[in-house]
């Protein structure tokens, strides 16, 4: 009688052990994954420097609209900046589209 229980209490203890696995790995991957992409204090990164909002008219384009704010820096490289900071998978705006512009 006693190795039946003994054998019952391994297979609970086994679960328990298993649902528990199971329960913190996603939070495990969660903080890892975290803590990969959270810059140290003290970094400097692009929201680091100020920001400026403006709106996309009709007719505009993210070529122009880096053009207007690149004050002297290559167009190419302002436009990827604002890709970045905005997150823009692609080059196409709409317009009345918020966007935010590194402001120097």
């Amino acid at each position: 009688m006693n190795t039946i229980a003994t054998n019952k209490e391994r297979v609970y203890q086994r679960r328990r052990r298993a649902l528990a696995a199971v329960l913190l790995a996603p939070v495990a991957c969660i903080i890892g994954f975290s803590a990969l992409t959270v810059s140290p204090a003290g970094a400097s990164d692009e929201h680091a420097a100020p920001l400026e909002e403006v709106t996309v008219h009709a007719g505009e384009t993210l070529w122009s609209i880096a053009e207007e704010h690149a004050d002297g820096r290559d167009v190419r490289d302002v436009m990827g900046d604002i890709q970045r900071i905005n997150a823009l998978s692609s080059t196409s705006l709409e317009p009345g589209q918020h966007l935010l512009l590194p402001a120097e």
